[in-house]
């Protein structure tokens, strides 16, 4: 049995001022069993002084509310004396964007690639984001950190976790002979045989008929469905992660907004969604509703399948005997 990166534990200081930001970060933490310890600091002096204590191998921090400079002096020198430390900026995407050419400006257009996680996230999207973000920062600490430090890393997770199942000692054994090869193709699983039959389904939930009937139709012919929620901003990297790991992707474009022809628009958000499985080059099947247009050019191997209100039966039918003819059963 494989050890997933998603399994390397996680020690994080938390470096913010804004009190009601960071109960919420702090709180979520709190049900990741992957994390086995978080700090706070609320200046940098306090953040400085922490981490000549103790060991962290994740830092969230929000350098607008450390006061840009500083706190952007903090993250590069960290950065730069000590390289296994993985960083997110916690922080308000709508002011970083607001304030864009001050914020990348110098040194600091490194925060480009650095991981984020929006304080304006949705309190319903909140962990879902979270889940996203700790899982890229364990990808990046299983590739980028030394067998010795992430061999620590397990026996310290086994020392404070050891009531815990999942960090028994046979679990620590095993995951240590992956650490061992981890710059090998085995350390990374090939894409297991449940993915083959997973769709992200892009839908308006208010749709509950359309929708509740379609995924009724993919339960019974064993797929699995994966959706995301809807938001009004920017697709989340929760959303896009989904969507990548899925194996299939529908789109359900009813009408959301009338246009002054009497056509109609669907949700800007769909085809947000859309675009990004076109960019993960996942196998596309549009199931479009009467009168909508504006969906957005058919590039590559597309299905479409149009349909009104008495044809969706039908419809339906035909996105699920696509899909099975994807997996060359049909």
């Amino acid at each position: 049995m494989s050890v997933r990166s998603e399994e390397i534990p996680l020690r994080i200081l938390i470096c913010d001022s804004d009190e009601k930001a960071v109960a919420t970060l702090v709180s979520t933490l709190n049900q990741k069993d992957i994390v086995i310890k978080k700090d706070v600091a609320r200046t940098i002096g306090q953040a400085l002084s922490l981490l000549s204590k103790d060991d962290y191998n994740t830092i969230f921090i929000d350098p607008l509310n450390m006061d840009l400079e500083r706190g952007s002096q903090f993250i590069l020198e960290v950065r730069k004396n000590l390289p296994n430390i993985v960083f997110v900026l916690y922080v308000d995407q709508a002011k970083v964007e607001e304030n864009s050419a001050e914020f990348y400006r110098g040194e600091r257009f490194r925060f480009n690639h650095y991981y984020y996680l929006d304080k304006g996230t949705s309190v319903a999207s909140f962990s879902d984001e979270l889940e996203s973000v700790l899982n890229s920062c364990q990808r990046w600490l299983f590739r980028s950190i030394s067998q010795e430090t992430l061999c620590r890393f397990i026996e310290e997770a086994k020392q404070t976790l050891e009531s815990k199942e999942e960090y028994t000692s046979a679990k620590i054994d095993e995951m240590k002979d992956v650490l061992s090869t981890r710059d090998s193709k085995q350390a990374f699983p090939s894409k297991p045989n449940s993915q083959m039959r997973t769709v992200f389904l892009s839908c308006r939930f208010a749709e509950k008929e359309y929708v509740n009937g379609l995924c009724e139709l993919l339960r019974q012919n064993d797929f699995k469905i994966v959706t995301g929620k809807e938001a009004n901003t920017y697709i989340s990297k929760a959303i896009l992660d989904r969507i990548k790991k899925c194996e299939f992707f529908i789109s359900l474009m009813t009408q959301y907004a009338q246009k002054s022809d009497g056509k109609y628009i669907t949700s800007p958000w769909l085809l947000e969604e859309k675009g990004a499985a076109l960019a993960f080059e996942k196998r596309i099947i549009l199931m479009v509703e009467e009168n909508v247009v504006d969906i957005g050019g058919l590039q590559g191997d597309w299905q479409r399948i149009n349909f009104n209100s008495k044809g969706f039966l039908l419809a339906a039918l035909q996105a699920v005997e696509q899909l099975k003819s994807y997996l060359g059963e049909k």
